[in-house]
């Protein structure tokens, strides 16, 4: 961020929440959300679709995962509280102060996001020719 401020470097990525005081008082300025849907943090500012670079879709996600075996009823039960938890106001209004949404999958729905988003990456490395060091 220092950098950018005192323009060493020309831009960068970042979290929402982290840069949307600096987008509003100026001195910084958004070219676009990685987001599917405009954020409601910055409405203004387009997707990366609308910017004109289509299928660009990142974020940042977590979950709450548990080892293979547990029982049937128990996953079922977290599934039920936690489903629960994200229709909180409370819940709601603290993920949208941190540029988020909270959204809950099932076990199985997560499972397949996380092997999309698995093989989504692996061929985006892979055809940017990326190494590990």
């Amino acid at each position: 961020m220092t950098d950018l401020l005192g323009g060493q470097i020309e831009m960068m990525p970042s979290a929402v929440a982290a840069v949307a005081p600096r987008i509003k008082d100026g001195s910084l300025r958004a070219l676009a959300v990685t987001s599917a849907e405009r954020s409601p943090m910055l409405p203004e500012v387009p997707t990366m679709a609308e910017a004109g670079v289509p299928d660009f879709v990142a974020g940042g996600w977590f979950g709450v995962l548990a080892r293979a075996g547990t029982p049937p009823e128990a996953v079922a039960r977290l599934e039920r509280e936690l489903e629960a938890v994200t229709r909180m106001p409370e819940f709601k209004e603290r993920m949208a102060g941190i540029g988020g949404e909270g959204k809950a999958l099932t076990g199985r729905a997560f499972g397949d996001f996380i092997a999309a988003e698995t093989a989504r990456w692996r061929d985006i490395i892979k055809a940017a020719g990326v190494k590990p060091d």
